[in-house]
Formats: structure tokens, C-alpha cells, sequence
């Protein structure tokens, strides 16, 4: 669920706030891409950085130079909350190294240049499903676009996997994809609020995760300790961000 990036943007901007420096939600999604890609080193996208660092529901265009725009969608308030309805995330109770799993995709990029623009057009569908109000319709691109990843590496998918998958879906999903890099970790479906008790019961063995959209991003807590030359523990260091 882009986990690392998470952290790393709510660390970058703990550490921002322990020094009194502010930062805009681009510089601060852009220096947490620095961290993962350059000073750590590993294979990892820009995404989840930048949807760490400015929340909401967004189209982020990216730029051949590495600079990249974010745009907001604008749906209806009514749109948003039966898409929010009609979502359900699952917890395979697997874990895997994403780094690894990426690092296979972006090896057989030249092999797949035709579902990596597939893809991209299926961007542009699926807003426009959203903008128009056809929840369902952007269900089924979640089907489509998953069956694209898959292709892209053996590694982004496996038995098990596509086992909860056909299962979800013939209990009732319309789509759904697997979170992530690939391999294991969360499962995101999009299911029709008359069939969730279904989809619930076909995959009783996995933990289902309730959750809300948000629009905030990454942002500093309050309630913090303000003795002079007071020491945060790491574990109040963490709660800074959400």
C-alpha cells in the first residue's frame, strides 16, 4: 500500500518540522522520491510518494524530466462516497520485498511497451468514469488494468493470489487489483455494497480492512510535547503524520 513511501514522506516532514522549516506538498513528495530512488537505492515508482504527500483523489502526469503535476478529480461529493461505499481491502497475511518485484517489472519494460500504454489510456477512461458518476464502469477498468499488470512481470501475481482473486469475483467483485508492487500484501475490490456480505464470507480467512478516502495528505498532529529541550521517543516521532 506504498508503505516505505508513506514513511518516507511523514518522516521528511517530522524532521522539516523538529527543525521549524515548512515545505509545499511537491518539494516535500519530491524529496521523498530522492530518498527511496537515489540515496537508498532501491527500485521503487514515484506514485505513492506524491499520493502520500497530498492525499485526496488526484491525475498525476509525469514529465520525461522527473517533474510531475497533480490534479485533483473533480466528481460529484455523491460520486465519491458510493466509490468510498463500494471498495473493500483484504490483507493476504503475505509480505514480500516490492524493491525486488519492481526491479523485474522495469526489466521487461521493453517487452511490454504495448500494456504499458494500454494502461495509460486506461488512466483517462477511468477519470472520466468517475467525473461522469459510472462507479461500476470504473470497477471494471480495475479488472482490466489488473489483468495488464499481470503481464507485466510473473512476479506481480502468483497462484494464490489469482486463486482470491477469481474468488472474490465470482462472489460478486467487479474488479479489483493487488496493491503495490506485486506478489502479496493488500487487495483492493470494487464491489457492489449488495454483494460485499458475499465477498466477505468467500474470503472469511483473509482480514478485512475498513478504511475512508482522505484529503489532507500528510500532515502534522497536535498535541505534542512542548517542555523546553524535551526529547520526542520514535514512537512519538511516528504519530507527527497520518
Amino acid at each position: 500500500m506504498g508503505s516505505s513511501s508513506s514513511f518516507a514522506v511523514g518522516l521528511i516532514l517530522a524532521l522539516k518540522a523538529l527543525r521549524g522549516e515548512s515545505i509545499d506538498r511537491c518539494e516535500l513528495a519530491r524529496l521523498a522520491i530522492a530518498l527511496e530512488q537515489e540515496r537508498l537505492g532501491d527500485t521503487v515508482g514515484s506514485q505513492d510518494q506524491i499520493a502520500a504527500a497530498y492525499g485526496g483523489l488526484n491525475t498525476i502526469d509525469f514529465a520525461t524530466d522527473g517533474s510531475f503535476s497533480v490534479t485533483p478529480l473533480a466528481i460529484q461529493p455523491s460520486v465519491r462516497s458510493g466509490l468510498e461505499r463500494s471498495l473493500m481491502l483484504f490483507y493476504t497475511g503475505l509480505c514480500r520485498s516490492a524493491s525486488k518485484v519492481a526491479a523485474d517489472v522495469v526489466a521487461n519494460i521493453p517487452d511490454r511497451t504495448l500494456e504499458l500504454h494500454r494502461m495509460r489510456v486506461l488512466v483517462d477512461e477511468a477519470e472520466q468514469c468517475l467525473i461522469q458518476g459510472d462507479t461500476d464502469g470504473f470497477g471494471a477498468l480495475m479488472d482490466t488494468t489488473w489483468r495488464l499488470k499481470r503481464r507485466l512481470s510473473p512476479l506481480v501475481s502468483n497462484s494464490n493470489i489469482d486463486r482470491i482473486y477469481d474468488r472474490a469475483k465470482s462472489a460478486g467483485a467487479v474488479g479489483g487489483k493487488l496493491l503495490g508492487a506485486g506478489t502479496s500484501g493488500f487487495m483492493l475490490f470494487y464491489v457492489p455494497p449488495d454483494r460485499q456480505e458475499d465477498v466477505c464470507d468467500e474470503l472469511r480467512e483473509l482480514l478485512h480492512v475498513p478504511f475512508r478516502l482522505e484529503d489532507t495528505g500528510a500532515t502534522l498532529l497536535t498535541g505534542l510535547p512542548h517542555e523546553k529541550n524535551s526529547r520526542l521517543s520514535m514512537p512519538e516521532l511516528a504519530s507527527l503524520t497520518v
